[in-house]
């Protein structure tokens, strides 16, 4: 199953919900069936883990929780206006292909 990889929109607010998500977490999602709306689902590596510290490994743990319909706190609805698609992650292939490398540079390099 390929899954829709996202970052938070440059500039987003503080009041928007979406900057609760730790800098550089991994984020997958979909579209609802309300058009103006993505479900998000993302790992932060919050307590050091070492399997999730690389970038496609935390995305890899956020598809996990996707495709399974995990119950976690690491999920959230917000205004598609709010993320920017960058890219796709293949479940079966493990395959993380990247269409807007500048967009995710900008996300891994905040809070370091």
């Amino acid at each position: 199953m390929k899954v829709n990889v996202y970052v938070p929109a440059v500039g987003a607010d503080p009041s928007d919900g979406i900057t609760v998500i730790a800098a550089r977490s991994g984020i997958v999602g979909r579209p609802t069936r309300w058009e103006k709306l993505v479900e998000l689902w993302f790992e932060g590596n919050l307590y050091g883990a070492p399997a999730l510290e690389t970038y496609p490994a935390r995305v890899r743990q956020a598809a996990g929780r996707m495709t399974e319909n995990y119950p976690t706190i690491a999920r959230m609805i917000v205004d598609r206006e709010k993320v920017v698609y960058v890219g796709q992650y293949d479940t079966e292939t493990d395959e993380l292909a990247i269409e807007r490398q500048d967009l995710l540079d900008h996300w891994l390099a905040k809070g370091e």
